[in-house]
């Protein structure tokens, strides 16, 4: 009979790798920008005598976090991304959510006075992300103060739906 097994890695210098879960979920959609997931861990589970939720704990918001699952340590990578939050308590909750993450942070101002389309939007104001979109006509765009999330966001919104 096959074992379902884990493991997840966070960090980068140093990394902390465990085994020990309670329960893993993790929501990924098209519908949605952001895929996250939520780690259920022991309350106990500590690193060097560190505890895990504490303000000198060893996880800090903007960790980067990979979850592979499988059978018999067999695993697969299920999610990639990055520390959100920790609910203390018992247990600990960690929820973290993919690269949309970074994408949240800072606030974007810009205006196209002249008809523009999707694709130099995207390469103009989410530069650093490699980007395929078709050529959709967007004419004037004006946007103050939004990050590039609630940008895309924007655009799914307004453009998708017609």
């Amino acid at each position: 009979m096959k074992r379902l097994t884990c493991e997840i890695e966070i960090g980068t210098a140093p990394k902390y790798v465990f085994k020990n879960v309670t329960e893993i979920q993790v929501k990924s959609s098209y519908q949605n920008l952001t895929d996250t997931a939520e780690i259920t861990i022991p309350r106990k589970l500590s690193f060097n005598r560190k505890p895990i939720a504490s303000d000198g704990g060893v996880f800090k918001r903007g960790d980067k976090i990979t979850v592979r699952a499988g059978y018999d340590f067999e695993f697969n990578t299920i999610f990639s991304g990055y520390l959100v939050s920790i609910k203390p308590g018992t247990p600990i909750v960690l929820q973290c959510e993919d690269e949309m993450f970074n994408l949240k942070k800072g606030a974007i101002s810009f205006a196209y006075p002249r008809e523009t389309d999707l694709p130099q939007v995207l390469k103009d104001q989410i530069s650093g992300y490699p980007a395929q979109a078709v050529k959709v006509e967007l004419g004037k765009l004006r946007i103050v103060k939004e990050t590039p999330a609630q940008l895309l966001e924007r655009l799914r919104k307004e453009y998708c739906n017609r």
